[in-house]
This record gives C-alpha cells, structure tokens and sequence, in this order.
C-alpha cells in the first residue's frame, strides 16, 4: 500500500526480530513486525503508540504482523495489557497476521480484551481498513 510521503517512520532491531513504526496520520499507527516479536521491540511499540496518543485523544492502531513467525509470551502480555488501558483512546485496532502460532496469541489476548481487536489474515481487508481510517483522519 502506498502510503502518504510525508510519513513518519521509525526502524528498530531486536535480535530475532525488527520492528518499523509509521505514522502516515496524526492519528493512525501502523506498526510493521517482522521474525520473532520480543519484549524490546513491544516496548518500542508502546513508547511509539503512547507518543501520538500524548498529541490526539484517539488513535487508530495497525498491526502488520504478517512476517511475524513467534512472540514471547512476556511480549503478548505486555502488549495487551497495555492495550487494555488505552482501549478507551483507541479509535480501532486492527492486526494482520499468517502465524497460526500469532493468530492464536491474538485471539487469545483478543478474548482477554473483549473483542477489541480485528484480525485478519486478508492483506486487502487489512489495508481497506488502514485507507478508511487514513481518509477519516485527513477530514
């Protein structure tokens, strides 16, 4: 999906795994994993997250996930937790995955948060609704 020029994007590294952060709206998260999710680059993902959410009231988060081969159990619990606690300034939430091992841990800190997340494992459904919240953001 092309995505605006003037996007902001951060790259982080763990040792299984890397992380990029882009904010193609002021109010739209897009993290993009790849390999194994760690508790690190979790926290580079709540650092980023909580940035934007100290700018605007509600954000938009997109979790492409689809290169995500495992996670540490320690990095899904931090992440829902902290998930939990925003829910109230979260706009949408939506994870794309392929894992059979991370669409298990979704569904599983999903049940844990009541159903906030969308899942998928579509690209197209999963970048449709990355254009409705960038087009809901530019209005």
């Amino acid at each position: 999906m092309d995505l605006p020029p003037s996007t902001t994007q951060h790259v982080f590294s763990g040792p299984r795994g890397s992380l990029r952060v882009v904010l193609p709206g002021a109010a739209v998260v897009l993290h993009v994993s790849e390999g194994y999710l760690d508790v690190g680059l979790a926290r580079h993902m709540i650092a980023q997250t909580q940035a934007v959410l100290d700018r605007v009231p509600l954000v938009a988060l997109f979790h492409d996930w689809e290169l995500v081969t495992g996670y540490e159990s320690a990095a899904r619990e931090l992440l829902t937790s902290y998930v939990d606690t925003i829910r109230p300034q979260m706009a949408a939430a939506h994870i794309l995955v392929r894992s059979r091992l991370v669409a298990t841990g979704v569904a599983i800190a999903n049940a844990l948060l009541g159903g906030t997340l969308q899942a998928t494992s579509s690209r197209p459904v999963f970048e449709a609704a990355l254009r409705e919240a960038l087009a809901r953001n530019a209005a």
